[in-house]
């Protein structure tokens, strides 16, 4: 997780976002491989900067089900660009 957030944290300090990474006792692993386990985070530290706000205007009840779906952006296809 170092390596990701050593990656991610320079966008996120142009942003004002201070990044900081939790500690298990016991550790946590996972068995995945590691080159898409590392791509699936950077992706997910990168949108949580990207459309992270001060004052969000969250979601309304009919999108939460969508939420998780794959590829769906719920609506903002013409905002901001992201990785597909």
């Amino acid at each position: 997780m170092l390596e990701r957030q050593s990656m991610i944290e320079p966008q996120g300090q142009k942003r004002g976002i201070k990044m900081t990474s939790l500690r298990f006792d016991p550790p946590c692993f996972v068995s995945a491989d590691r080159t898409r386990l590392k791509q699936v985070l950077v992706d997910l530290l990168s949108n949580a900067i990207k459309y992270n706000q001060p004052n969000g205007t969250g979601l309304p009840p009919d999108m939460l089900m969508r939420l998780f779906q794959p590829l769906n952006r719920l609506g903002q296809e013409t905002g901001i660009g992201g990785c597909v």
